[in-house]
Formats: C-alpha cells, structure tokens, sequence
C-alpha cells in the first residue's frame, strides 16, 4: 500500500493550504517529504506537535506524550549522553526484551542497529516532538547529580589548577579522566546551556560557594560548592577565560569561546572581589539569542512595520530605552543584522562588545587608553560610516555628538536607561541636549521589557472577571462575565515554574511633525505620550495586555516585569 504524503495528511486535516504547500515546496532545501515538512515548520504554518502527529500517521509510529510518561531514571543512561543528544533520541520504557524510544526525525536504520547492538534489547519507536525529547535528557542527564560525584572526587584527590590548558574550549565534553576540577567546571557550563541559562553566578559565602543560573530572567540555585575547593574553581575558570589567577582583588574581565556539537558560544567572565571572596559571573552569549530575526523579537504587526520603515531611513536618530537585562542590545543586534550588507560601512562602539557580528566593524571602550564612547564616536565619524552604533548615551558630550552625528547623514542607533519611549525625550534634555537638536535628530524611539511565556506543555485555562481584567490594563470595554486567561501550572520541562522562554513586550514612539513641536515648545513627557497614543502608538501596556489575552504570558508576569503607566 502506497504511504500517503505529508502534503496531502495536512490538506485533508485543514492544517494548510494548498498555496501554503507551494510555498514550502518552493522554500525546501530538498525534495521529499521530510523537507517538505521542515519547510512547512519554518514558514509557521504548523507546529512541531502537528509535523510529529503526520509524521506518526505517515509511517504509521505511534506518538509518546513524553511530558506525562513515568520514566524510570535508569533507562535513559543505557545509552551514552552524547549518542542520546546527537541523534535526538530518549529510551523511556523496558518490556521483555524491547526498549521503547522516543525520536525525531524517523531513526536511521543504522542508528537503530546501534541501539540494539549497545543494549541488547530490540527497539520500538515512537516519535516526540524534538523539544521535548531535549527537555528530558536534560531531566534525566541531570548536571545537578554529575556535579555532586565530582565534588565527592575533589575531595578524595589534592589537586592544583593546570596552567597548561587551552584558554579556548573548543568542545565541551564528559570526560571521566579528566581531573575533578575541570569536570567539574565543564558540568556547570553544560549545565547551563542546557537549561537555556544565560547566566551563570559562582557566590562565595561563609561555607560554601553557591552556583545560580538565570533562566529566563528568574535566578535559580543549581547547587553549593564546598569552600574547600572552590579557589581551584576559580582558578580554573580565570586560565580558561585569560585572567591574571594570581590577582585576587581587582575587578577582571575575560572571555570563553566554547563550541558545542554545531552550536558556536561566547562566554564573557567577570571576577568581582567580596568579603568572602571572589565572585564570578558568566554571561552565555550565542547567535540564536543574539541575532533573532526582527519578526522573532515579539513585535506587533504594525510595529514591526513601524520599526522596519524607521530603519530604512538614511539618517537620523533611534533610540532603544529599557531597564538593564530588558534585551536591548538583542534588539540592536538584530536591527544591525537586517540592515548589514556590502553597501553600508556599519560601525560600532560598545561596552563591551556582546556578540562578534560577521561584516560590522565592532570596536569596544577603554577608558584605561583613553577610550570613551564620546572619544570613540569622534573617531567613528573620520571612518566614513553609513550607520553608527553607540552601546550606550551615559553623558551629555556622547549625546551631543550623536545627535551631530545623526544630523550630518548617518543613522545613529543607541540606548537610553529610561521607563518608557516618550521619557527618552526628557532624558536627552536633562543631559543638556537644545530641543531643537532632539526635534531635527531623533526619529523614532523604542521601549522594551522582557516577560517570560507560560509554559506549552503544561499551560492550562482560567478565568476571571472581565472588568477587573480590562481595568488594570486600562482597556475600556462594555463586556461583563468572564474571560479565559492562561497560566502555567508547572511541570517537569519548566522546573514547575510554570514558565519557559521569553517574549518582547514593545512601544514605539515615531517623532512626528506634531511631536517635533511639542519637543520644541518643552513639553513634559506625559503630554508627549497622550499625543503619541492619539496618533496610534501601541503603549507597553497595550502591548502586555495583548500577550497575555494570547495566551503567551501571564497578568502576574505583567506585574512583575512591566511598569504599567496610568494614562
């Protein structure tokens, strides 16, 4: 009997199109059904969990909902790690003689002959959607638990820091004969990349040294050092990372490249000394968090529009406000990213560089030299740039050249600390910068806040009044009754957080004519946002408002995360 396809499986179940399976056809690397399928994925027109369902029907394999599966914790280990995560597979079940995995994509034959030549048992496969075939090898190749043995190793062996070690990884792998110490440092990175961290805090405290990741924006403590051995951490992680081990008490900065399997990372390490010691913190930059797609970013439509004509413009002024952590350097990253090409000479400033962007001349301050961002912008002007980016607008003198930089032909992109897009104004006037500077110079500026999504796997309704709902978020409405909400309830892929990712919540503010006089005539920042709003600008609360009515987070994530403004 003939297999049926996936384009047809999708028809008949109404989840595309029939110019949607064009435009995947048109959009696969290859032809076949599995590219076909990829594509489908990629261009949004369905979901992981419907190509798993077609694929399950396809080739008649039945499905595993590994998130309500009771797995034994032994199972998982027949297998090496690394075989499991390349090959995307995870043994979830023993009976008799078969061993029931779950994959994805379809196995290979020869990986299957592998399994049973390794375990001895024959396979039964099932197929999961990948996502959650990570998230349970996370689970149950836990870092935690690897990290407690190597601890119990360092005390069992006296051993010192190795000087003669690379000071680039350029693989991150379990090695058993390694010394502790260095399995022990690589099981913390792991363990954070793993965990979607992107940071990681090493705190010395009175007894112990207390090692926290921060997913998704919330720390989280992973486990305890003893404080007998965490100068040999320490150490190891100054040599890998290019700091001077001997110097104890000033500040240092290094950096950590790290390849691992396909993925590049770039580990920037910072040593600050406190009363109980050193204090390290490593921040994980990689370039599927730092060059998103603008459409990834979780623009509206219409601001993603908006966002897009301001930065086709050829001169002038954006500027991208927000709290630390808020994402904006992402934000640049990802505006940079869109509008490099041969044609434009893109030069930048920053403190310190995040991400090595392939084409952009990247350059970093050094007060030390005599390197400030208002030095660095003069001497970016003599380069003969298109676009400029300054990391930061800190003091009135960098304002100031910005602003001449942007009136003179090139477009100049920045950030602002400030609580929202019309604050910016104000801010630049409090630096010393005339209005009629900011009115001719700035053309558009973003706010920003990062809330964290409700978890897919365990998300689950509710319900709640309608004129309460509607009244924190200053929405006017004449429903009454109920409405459905959303919220996590938590489970073992979100470390019964209930949460998992991050999304953008938005409000861009373009300076139009209107605005430019109110600028000039001193106008305070509420009366430039009351004008903004009427001429159609999407507030952060807006904008959270509509994310949680999605589904996509939560009103108490809104609370913590966004300052909603009374308009």
């Amino acid at each position: 009997m003939a297999r049926s396809r996936i384009s047809d499986l999708a028809l008949a179940r109404n989840l595309v199109t029939h110019d949607q399976i064009e435009r995947a056809r048109r959009a696969a690397r290859a032809p076949g059904d599995q590219a076909l399928g990829q594509a489908l994925l990629e261009l949004g027109f369905i979901s992981i969990e419907n190509l798993t369902q077609l694929l399950s029907e396809q080739i008649s394999i039945p499905t595993i909902d590994l998130i309500s599966e009771e797995i034994d914790p032994q199972i998982p280990h027949l297998l090496p790690e690394d075989f499991l995560r390349k090959n995307n597979i995870l043994p979830f079940k023993l009976e008799g003689d078969v061993i029931h995995v779950a994959l994805f994509p379809p196995m290979d034959p020869a990986v299957m002959d592998e399994i049973e030549l390794t375990t001895g048992y024959k396979v039964e496969p099932a197929l999961a959607p990948p996502n959650e075939i990570q998230l349970s090898l996370n689970q149950h190749f836990n870092t935690r638990n690897r990290t407690r043995q190597t601890i119990v190793d360092m005390h069992m062996e006296e051993f010192g820091p190795s000087h003669g070690d690379s000071l680039i990884i350029d693989e991150i792998v379990d090695t058993v004969d390694s010394p502790p110490v260095v399995r022990l440092v690589v099981d913390i990175i792991d363990g954070a990349i793993h965990e979607r961290a992107s940071d990681i805090h090493l705190e010395p405290q009175e007894t112990h040294m207390r090692v926290r990741y921060r997913i998704d924006g919330m720390l989280q403590n992973v486990m305890q050092i003893p404080a007998q051995v965490q100068a040999s951490v320490i150490s190891r992680i100054k040599i890998l990372s290019g700091m001077d081990i001997t110097e104890k008490r000033a500040p240092q900065d290094g950096h950590i490249s790290i390849k691992k399997g396909d993925r590049q990372f770039d580990i920037r390490v910072a040593s600050f000394l406190t009363i109980n010691g050193e204090k390290i913190v490593m921040r994980i930059l990689s370039r599927e968090t730092m060059l998103m797609d603008l459409e990834k970013l979780g623009l509206e439509p219409n601001d993603l529009t908006t966002l897009k004509k301001l930065i086709e413009t050829p001169h002038g002024m954006i500027l991208v406000t927000g709290p630390t952590g808020c994402g904006k350097t992402t934000s640049l990253y990802s505006v940079l990213n869109r509008i490099n090409s041969q044609s434009e000479n893109i030069v930048t400033i920053e403190d310190p560089v995040e991400f090595k962007l392939p084409g952009i001349n990247q350059s970093q301050i050094n007060p030390a030299a005599g390197l400030t961002f208002a030095n660095g912008l003069r001497s970016m002007l003599r380069q003969d740039p298109n676009v400029i980016m300054v990391g930061e607008i800190r003091d009135g003198e960098t304002a100031e050249i910005a602003v001449q930089a942007s009136l003179t032909g090139h477009l100049v992109l920045s950030t602002l600390h400030t609580s929202d897009a019309p604050s910016a104004i104000t801010r630049l006037v409090n630096m010393g910068v005339k209005e009629y500077l900011i009115s001719a110079s700035v053309i558009g500026v973003i706010a920003q806040r990062l809330v964290r999504m409700i978890c897919q796997s365990c998300k689950e309704e509710y319900r709640v009044d309608v004129g309460e709902l509607f009244g924190e978020f200053g929405v006017s409405s004449q429903r009454g009754g109920k409405a459905v909400l959303y919220r996590g309830r938590g489970c073992k892929f979100c470390s019964n957080t209930g949460y998992f990712g991050r999304v953008g919540i938005f409000e861009i503010m373009t300076i139009s004519e209107n605005i430019k006089s109110m600028i000039l005539d001193g106008a305070y920042a509420p009366d430039i946002r009351l004008a903004a709003v009427r001429e159609g600008m999407n507030t952060l609360r807006h904008s959270a408002f509509k994310k949680v009515v999605e589904g996509l987070t939560t009103v108490e994530e809104i609370r913590r995360s966004v300052f909603v403004a009374v308009e």
